[in-house]
């Protein structure tokens, strides 16, 4: 399943993203962790990783800051839609 995932990463700007925000569907991916391994989590409904990094805001919808921020500047980011989520992580902050 890892490898498909890979294979299914893709990146685009926050206009791209900002459709799936508005519908409650985008959660952002700390830069930390990485996008595939919590695609898989997600998906295999592997709850104990998942509740962690929520409970921690690893793994959250983004905050009001964020999305004004990206409306203000170009943002890049890379994303992998895991239904009936897309996660997202910005590719600006990973470096």
């Amino acid at each position: 399943m890892r490898e498909e995932l890979v294979a299914r990463v893709m990146a685009c700007s926050w206009t791209e993203l900002q459709p799936h925000h508005e519908r409650g569907a985008l959660l952002l991916v700390a830069p930390e962790l990485d996008l595939v391994e919590v695609a898989e989590a997600v998906s295999l409904d592997h709850s104990g990783p998942v509740k962690r990094w929520l409970a921690e805001g690893r793994v959250a919808r983004p905050a009001a800051h964020h999305v004004l921020d990206w409306e203000e500047r170009p943002s890049r980011f890379q994303f992998l839609i895991v239904q009936p989520f897309v996660l997202a992580q910005e590719l600006d902050a990973t470096g």
